[in-house]
C-alpha cells in the first residue's frame, strides 16, 4: 500500500511541515514520518482526519495508493453510511466517538489473544 507516499506528497504540495500535519492530527511528527515511510499505517480512525487536514477525501488519499478496490468496498458499506453521519457531527463528538471506537477495538483484542 501506497498511502505512506501519499500522505507525503499531499502534505507537501499543501506546504505543510511533518510537524505541522502530526500537530493537525494530535500525532508528533516522527509518527507522520513513520507514516510516510510505510513504517506504520495511520489506524483507521485517523484516516478521514488525515484526508481533511490534507485536503482530500478518504477516497482520494486511498485512490491515489492504487487501493480503489478498498475504498470503493468502502463506500458500497454500512460503515460507509456511519462515515457520512460522522461528518455531520461537531468535531469533537467525532474525537470522542473514535476514542470509543478504539477502545473497544483494543478491548476486543484483548478478548482474542
Amino acid at each position: 500500500m501506497n498511502i505512506g507516499r501519499n500522505i507525503r506528497e499531499l502534505r507537501k504540495k499543501k506546504g505543510l511541515s511533518q510537524a505541522e500535519l502530526g500537530q493537525k492530527l494530535g500525532v508528533s511528527q516522527k509518527v507522520i514520518s513513520a507514516y510516510e515511510r510505510s513504517y506504520r499505517l495511520p489506524p483507521s480512525s485517523l484516516i478521514p482526519h488525515v484526508a481533511e487536514s490534507l485536503g482530500t477525501s478518504t477516497d482520494a488519499l486511498y485512490q491515489a495508493s492504487g487501493d480503489e478496490g478498498r475504498a470503493r468496498k468502502l463506500k458500497n458499506s454500512e460503515l460507509w453510511t456511519i462515515v457520512e453521519k460522522l461528518e455531520e457531527i461537531p468535531e469533537s463528538e467525532r474525537k470522542e466517538v473514535f476514542k470509543f471506537i478504539e477502545r473497544y477495538l483494543a478491548n476486543r483484542e484483548l478478548l482474542l489473544s
